[in-house]
């Protein structure tokens, strides 16, 4: 059974929490419950189950708490962290944690598809970001400024190259620079270097090597183009 557990798959695990969210659907935002049970449950925080009703049990984690209060808790949510919940929990924690930085990725991609551009932030593709990260990493750059970071996905695909690259965003609207450290986090383990501030008033002046971003830009690519960007990933500056 143990084997079993440790070979199971950031898909699979991110499926299964889907399937439990399309329970819900027209039930208002629940992304950001479903965010503080996988946020709570990696950091092997006490959550209690009472007759179907989630509770997380606060400390001094302000991550923790600020996920908690911007969190809107309805029975059909509570119903779904609950089926989570239990979902997780037949999971090696140790191996949870090995996916759970790609786990959020595509839970990010995915929650951006399902709404459309009526959703928190237009989400950048992940073959842009990958595009970016590996020139960024061609190029030696081992400080990174995003100064319209989104959820941070590109500091997600930085780490991929190397763990040790220093990355500092910002992001305005409050809900999409919570998934921003939430992603930080489970990335660099610190959601430190994530500031909530409009980039056109507030620059960093610090140094970094690299000025990154990729601001919203309300296109979707089709499924040829994602293809032919991925495509030419090897190729570029070889």
């Amino acid at each position: 059974m143990q084997n079993m557990q440790q070979q199971i798959s950031a898909e699979t695990v991110l499926n299964l929490i889907w399937q439990h969210m399309d329970l819900c659907r027209g039930y208002g935002d629940i992304y950001t419950n479903i965010l503080t049970v996988l946020y709570a449950y990696h950091k092997g925080y006490t959550i209690h189950k009472m007759q179907r009703y989630v509770e997380f049990v606060r400390n001094d984690d302000a991550l923790l708490n600020d996920l908690i209060n911007a969190s809107s808790i309805s029975k059909i949510a509570n119903d779904v962290m609950y089926s989570i919940l239990n979902e997780l929990e037949h999971i090696d924690h140790n191996h949870y944690n090995k996916i759970y930085p790609e786990v959020l990725s595509g839970l990010f991609d995915r929650i951006s598809s399902s709404a459309g551009h009526a959703s928190i932030e237009f989400y950048t593709p992940q073959e842009i970001t990958k595009l970016m990260a590996f020139i960024l990493n061609k190029e030696n750059c081992t400080s990174i400024y995003d100064p319209f970071c989104g959820t941070a996905s590109l500091a997600n695909e930085l780490s991929s190259y190397s763990p040790n690259t220093q990355f500092e965003g910002q992001e305005l609207n409050h809900r999409t620079a919570l998934y921003a450290r939430v992603n930080l986090e489970a990335t660099y383990g610190s959601d430190f270097g994530l500031h909530v501030c409009d980039s056109t008033i507030h620059w960093s002046n610090k140094h970094f090597d690299a000025v990154a971003s990729c601001p919203p830009f309300n296109l979707r690519l089709s499924t040829d183009q994602q293809r032919g960007i991925a495509n030419l990933l090897p190729h570029i500056y070889c």
